[in-house]
């Protein structure tokens, strides 16, 4: 008795927890869905993410515009309106239609949330698709295609087999050595947290320098590059003695003194530093950057500056 009970603990020790929740969670959302299958469409978006976490599904939300817009009405009628295309992605999204219709189709209040949706997923262009978590969270966006539905589908379904592998995989800790193959793939994606998963992971490995300009560009895209940040990013790239992650790291420099208005002097600091470490090694190189450097101070300032350095010229 001892021994079998002794055997039972073993096997639970070996067992990936996360993979017994999964498969947990999966048969529940079977069992659920045959019992109580959710619609076809829904122009609700809530009621969507409501039946999304309950079934564990995920989202294929379709913006599209009124019969004044010849795209959505070609995307209507040749993909979205296809019975065939919209049984075989029930099988496995929640479908979502926000439509822009001629004002009169729709209530002000159902005027007013469609431009909410619209705004929270940032969308600037219909037709358009956006595939979300079962929460709600967006995955990606995608372009209609002209292509049969049937292809369409299973370009649709492939995409989230890729995206629910690679979060798998990042989540479950099984990157190993293919850190920035899986954040090349992850870039295709618009799960922001997904992708500083990656980046945090990569800053661990031996591409710690290239994780380290890539934290260091998204942070400035999105004005959240503190000084401390700033200085312990740079300190990691600097010690690479990599010459394209110094060139790239100046360049960012660069962009975050303009940010921060420093002195224009001052703002080019970063890319006259690296045109002195560079020497006369590349003189195209010289020749690209000395430019931009002229281009922001003016001719005759940037002499000043570039002078000592030599000739910035291809010649």
């Amino acid at each position: 008795m001892r021994d079998r009970l002794f055997l039972q603990i073993q096997i639970w020790r070996v067992i990936d927890l996360k993979q017994l929740y999964l498969l947990y969670t999966l048969l529940v959302s079977a069992t659920l869905f045959a019992s109580n299958p959710p619609p076809a469409v829904t122009d609700n978006l809530d009621k969507a993410v409501e039946v999304g976490r309950l079934y564990q599904k995920p989202l294929l939300i379709f913006f599209t515009g009124g019969s004044s817009c010849q795209k959505s009405r070609e995307f209507l009628s040749d993909t979205l309106n296809d019975q065939d295309f919209q049984t075989e992605l029930d099988r496995k999204f929640i479908l979502v239609k926000i439509e822009f219709a001629e004002v009169a189709k729709h209530t002000v209040e159902k005027i007013r949330t469609n431009y909410q949706v619209k705004e929270k997923y940032q969308i600037f262009s219909l037709p358009t698709l956006v595939m979300t978590t079962p929460e709600g969270d967006e995955i990606a966006q995608i372009a209609p295609r002209p292509i049969s539905p049937e292809a369409y589908g299973k370009y649709l379904f492939t995409l989230y087999d890729q995206y629910f592998t690679l979060a798998y995989r990042v989540e479950s800790g099984k990157l190993k050595n293919e850190v920035k193959k899986a954040y090349q793939q992850a870039k295709q994606f618009s799960d922001q947290g997904l992708i500083n998963q990656i980046i945090e992971e990569g800053l661990k490995g031996e591409d710690k320098p290239f994780f380290a300009l890539e934290k260091y560009t998204l942070l400035l895209q999105a004005d959240q590059l503190t000084h401390p940040m700033r200085e312990e990013l740079e300190s990691i790239v600097r010690a690479s003695k990599d010459r394209a992650h110094q060139k790239r790291l100046a360049l960012l420099e660069f962009q975050q003194n303009v940010k921060e208005h420093l002195h224009p002097r001052t703002a080019v600091g970063p890319i006259v530093a690296y045109l002195q470490e560079l020497g006369e090694e590349d003189l195209v190189e010289r020749s690209q950057l000395g430019a931009l450097v002229a281009d922001f101070l003016g001719e005759e300032a940037s002499k000043e500056m570039v002078q000592p350095f030599g000739n910035c010229t291809a010649e």
